[in-house]
């Protein structure tokens, strides 16, 4: 194809691909705007064990992986779920839901655990509507 050819099909079409691309910036325009807006807080928490003198430095290192990477699954459980819950703080409950399947749904989209490769870290990033409940 020759690029006068290529000019020529653009300017016959070019209403349908001006179409199209309208189409979708409407969609995404209404998408973006129909999501709730949200405050995120991001903090590190590092694993430590209490090691006794003579312990092996890298079998530590890749023993706090192996919890990072474990902690990071168990903060979507219902069992962290209702610790937290427990734990003192001043946390609205009617923010997650009546039952328990929406309690948990709501917990695993406001709380996002990321276990950091190769360093025994894990990445805590909270999502709320209100600014001061999420930090």
């Amino acid at each position: 194809m020759e690029i006068k050819e290529y000019f020529y099909l653009l300017k016959r079409k070019i209403e349908t691909i001006i179409s199209i691309v309208l189409v979708f910036f409407v969609s995404s325009l209404i998408f973006t705007v129909t999501q709730p807006f949200l405050y995120r807080s991001e903090s590190r928490v590092i694993i430590v064990q209490n090691n006794p003198v003579a312990a092996d430095p890298y079998v530590l290192s890749k023993a706090n992986e192996y919890f990072g990477n474990i902690l990071a699954t168990v903060i979507h459980s219902d069992y962290f779920f209702n610790d937290v819950i427990k734990s003192g703080y001043e946390i609205d409950l009617n923010y997650f839901g009546t039952n328990k399947d929406e309690q948990i749904k709501n917990w695993v989209n406001t709380v996002d655990p990321k276990a950091v490769n190769d360093t025994g870290i894990i990445s805590l990033a909270v999502y709320h509507k209100d600014k001061p409940l999420a930090i």
